[in-house]
């Protein structure tokens, strides 16, 4: 419920807790960009919070990168892409984590599509859009199998490749 009333959402009454109904087990993250990028998303952008986590990220080691591109998000879904873009780093640098297949199912993949998608809608020009591109082809051929991994890595992989495709050709 507390998700929720954060987010606005409306809960349905009478309803009864039904067995996919977990909301009571999961705990939501307090300083989450995720959540500040929904909350964007939804006309309810929390600024306060989006502007202390973006101090947070003065320190290069505050928040990690994954945070650092949701939030990028939340900033150019508002307009403010110099914020965005200040808030990624300048080069993508590939996370030495391997796959993880539980918790918050971390993917090397999925990172550098977040990074993308954010830098792509903070500077649909930036030099470092086509570095990427060629990267993910890299990537994709040496599968050899035509995709990236899980359903979730390929959705994000091909939706940020063709969002920057996109973007680069428009612009």
């Amino acid at each position: 419920d507390k998700i929720l009333n954060r987010l606005g959402a409306i809960k349905v009454t009478g309803q009864g807790v039904g067995r996919l109904d977990r909301r009571q087990q999961n705990v939501e993250i307090e300083d989450s960009a995720y959540v500040l990028f929904l909350k964007v998303l939804a006309d309810r952008p929390d600024a306060e919070s989006m502007a202390a986590m973006k101090d947070q990220m003065k320190d290069p080691r505050a928040r990690s990168l994954t945070e650092r591109c949701y939030l990028s998000q939340a900033y150019s879904a508002l307009g403010d892409r110099a914020t965005a873009l200040s808030v990624l780093p300048a080069h993508y640098l590939p996370s030495k984590l391997a796959r993880v297949m539980n918790g918050d199912w971390f993917s090397p993949n999925r990172e550098m599509a977040l990074y993308l998608l954010a830098l792509t809608e903070a500077d649909p020009q930036n030099p470092e859009i086509p570095k990427l591109i060629i990267e993910f082809g890299k990537t994709l051929k040496g599968t050899g199998r035509g995709w990236y991994g899980t359903t979730q890595e390929d959705a994000f992989c091909f939706m940020a490749i063709g969002k920057a495709l996109k973007a680069t050709t428009q612009a």
